[in-house]
């Protein structure tokens, strides 16, 4: 009787080791598969919080633009499938036959898993506003990962187990349980709709140590009760004792710690599976930083304009109160080419292209590199001239501008010119709108 008791516990013992292991990688692939939704939610809210998307994609359905910046720009930057559609769910632009009937739409950026014909894709879905978030354009745009082979093989890779994305409909009962059958742990996460992540690992730890167990049960049949369960426990802490630092190393991997240190020098099972774990955690670190490579250059790319690489009306709207806090003194000259429309209308939209990328050039080579050159919109454009008063700033663009005219002409063979408007801070106004409505009045001063 003395003896059915010591192995029962046991049996216990084994079972709680057991439930702790698989439980570390539950927590591992929770937190994976979470941080893919954080890095989701900021990528697409980059987007839908973005006045240009609204007026240009939605409103004007501008075709060249929302080629240049949505699709197929997205599926090739960034990797994911993109689909732009009204609130009444007709698409303006998809890369992809999505169901958007099946997902509900709302005010705010919503983030999921769907099955869609056997394939699975992690979606974000949200709302078009401008940058206030005060106008809202009766849109949405959605993006979506497909989970396939290769993305699966990379979380294989970084956690060295077998991967299968599963629904409940498609699965038996049985398959979607955990359990222990020498030699494998069979493990299943519940996502959402109806969608689990079920992980296979080979492991003969387990059931080495329950052999030895075995027979240390046999051998200890005639030693004192007390002695053996001593002695049980003493192995059961020696053999388990990476299990529980690796128990540790998971919660401290799901807050996002990556400076950890595991016991190393093992040559045996236990040796191998703390290298993958080693292994897996060199993954996921890289992973974070390849994607926080890929954040900033989204929201680099999203400050320049796509056609002359120089900055944009938003990144002037974002960066102008940062401008202000470091500059007590600047003009703002608002330029606007003369005649534009007519050499779109009579040599076309490509010379157009050219004239605007070679004005831009030679504004970025006539003023200086630390004044801020932006193309506001169409042929109209942006410069700061920082630490310069209104009355050094007109000698300058005057001088500037009949350099301008001679080598347009040299460029070109025709005659290009433009008309500015300058505004000074804070002397004629403190906020962006009042200085860009006094250069914008001041400039068609000069027009008439």
């Amino acid at each position: 009787m003395i003896f059915l008791l010591s192995f029962h516990l046991l049996a216990l013992n084994l079972r709680e080791r057991v439930t702790e292991e698989v439980e570390a990688y539950k927590r591992t692939i929770l937190y994976i598969i979470n941080r893919e939704k954080q890095i989701l939610k900021n990528q697409i809210k980059d987007y839908t919080y973005w006045k240009d998307l609204g007026e240009n994609a939605v409103v004007k359905r501008d075709k060249l633009w929302i080629k240049s910046n949505i699709n197929p720009w997205i599926k090739n930057t960034l990797g994911y499938d993109v689909v732009l559609f009204t609130e009444d769910r007709r698409v303006i632009t998809s890369s992809f036959n999505f169901p958007l009937n099946k997902i509900p739409l709302k005010r705010e950026i919503e983030i999921s898993l769907m099955e869609i014909n056997k394939d699975f894709y992690l979606y974000a879905v949200g709302p078009v506003y401008d940058e206030n978030r005060k106008k809202f354009y009766g849109a949405y745009l959605l993006f979506a990962r497909k989970v396939d082979t290769e993305y699966i093989k990379g979380l294989e890779e970084i956690m060295g187990i077998r991967l299968t994305f599963v629904s409940k409909d498609s699965s038996n009962k049985v398959s979607l349980e955990d359990y222990y059958k020498y030699p494998y742990l069979h493990m299943v996460v519940p996502l959402e709709n109806g969608i689990y992540v079920v992980m296979d690992k080979e492991d003969t730890s387990l059931h080495k140590f329950n052999k030895m167990m075995l027979i240390i049960f046999g051998i200890s049949l005639g030693i004192i009760l007390i002695l053996s369960i001593s002695l049980i426990r003493v192995l059961l802490n020696i053999t388990f004792k990476p299990f529980e630092k690796l128990v540790e190393v998971s919660h401290k991997i799901a807050n996002g710690e990556y400076e950890i240190e595991l016991i190393k020098n093992r040559d045996d099972e236990l040796g191998d599976f703390i290298k993958a774990f080693t292994y897996m955690i060199s993954k996921i670190k890289e992973r974070e930083e390849k994607l926080k490579w890929e954040k900033r250059e989204t929201e680099k790319l999203a400050y320049l304009d796509h056609l002359t690489g120089v900055y944009n009306r938003r990144f002037l709207e974002e960066s102008y109160e940062n401008i202000k806090r470091n500059h007590s003194l600047f003009s703002l000259v608002f330029v606007d080419l003369d005649n534009f429309k007519n050499i779109n209308d009579r040599w076309g939209h490509e010379l157009g292209d050219r004239v605007l990328v070679n004005v831009s050039e030679f504004f970025k080579k006539n003023f200086r590199d630390y004044d801020i050159l932006v193309r506001y919109g169409g042929d109209e454009f942006c410069i700061i001239l920082l630490n310069i008063d209104k009355d050094t700033a007109e000698k300058i663009v005057h001088r500037v501008k009949e350099k301008f005219e001679i080598e347009m002409m040299s460029s070109f063979g025709f005659n290009l010119s433009f008309t500015y408007g300058i505004a000074e801070y804070p002397k004629d106004g403190e906020d962006l709108n009042t200085l860009l409505k006094v250069a914008d009045e001041r400039m068609y001063k000069y027009k008439d």
